[in-house]
């Protein structure tokens, strides 16, 4: 039994050769509606990362709160996860509410389908300049990461 490829075909698309006659356009379509379903399930599912201000804008020397909501979605307690926010501008200081030497804060053991909250201060330093700052914020689970980046405004 042979494929029936269109250089086989006489004007009417009838096959020369014996065997199944394969329309590739219904195939292609079939394939192309699957790859479809397939990008909608992984682009559409949730993201174990939030993220939110204390407020939207932030005076030059003032100090902004930012709430980093972690969910294990996976099936297994999730160790050690990593949140990590850094600085894009360089009139922006980030310190961890777990330790306020450093930008990280580890949160130890996260059951699956459990939400941890991270808390950060973004310190704006006295010669901001007035407009966004950004800051890239790295989430660090034993198998993936994930990297999200925001803005606070200054005024």
């Amino acid at each position: 039994m042979g494929i029936s490829w269109p250089w086989n075909r006489d004007l009417y698309g009838y096959s020369y050769r014996r065997g199944p006659n394969i329309d590739w356009r219904i195939v292609a379509a079939a394939l192309s509606i699957i790859l479809l379903g397939l990008a909608w399930w992984y682009l559409a599912r949730p993201s174990p990362v939030s993220i939110r201000w204390d407020s939207d804008t932030v005076k030059p020397g003032g100090v902004a709160a930012l709430w980093v909501t972690v969910k294990n979605t996976g099936h297994r307690v999730a160790k050690a996860i990593v949140v990590q926010v850094v600085p894009i501008s360089p009139y922006l200081h980030v310190f961890s509410d777990q330790n306020a030497q450093t930008n990280e804060f580890v949160i130890r053991n996260l059951v699956p389908g459990g939400e941890a909250l991270a808390t950060f201060g973004v310190f704006v330093s006295q010669d901001a300049y007035p407009g966004d700052h950004g800051v890239l914020i790295s989430v660090k689970f034993p198998d993936k990461e994930y990297n999200v980046t925001t803005r606070i405004r200054v005024v």
